[in-house]
């Protein structure tokens, strides 16, 4: 969400008020914010979602290939089954179409 916004700003504005404008709102945020998009609550997230078999008929290719994204860039600190690795585990990675 953010990114989108910093290249937003990037194109209306340019690089430099960009950057600052990006600098200004992140320090402005407070912790729970950021709390909210942190990798262990996504990974809960996530997961609880996969845990549903009928939950993959809503898995298009573009949200799968977010999600996979997602787990192979985890904070080096994060450690998690990556449910793409132990997709047995989680049946809405194994629903076929009829």
């Amino acid at each position: 969400m953010q990114l989108t916004k910093f290249f937003i700003d990037v194109e209306n504005h340019g690089i430099s008020k960009a950057a600052a404008l990006f600098s200004a709102e992140y320090d402005e945020q407070e912790s729970e914010e950021d709390e909210a998009w942190s990798d262990e609550i996504l990974d809960e997230e996530i997961k609880q979602v996969l845990s549903s078999y009928e939950h993959g008929r809503y898995l298009d290719v573009d949200l799968t290939a977010h999600l996979e994204y997602f787990y192979n860039t985890l904070d080096c600190g994060f450690k998690t089954r990556n449910p793409f690795k132990k997709s047995q585990y989680f049946p809405a990675l194994q629903y076929r179409a009829s």
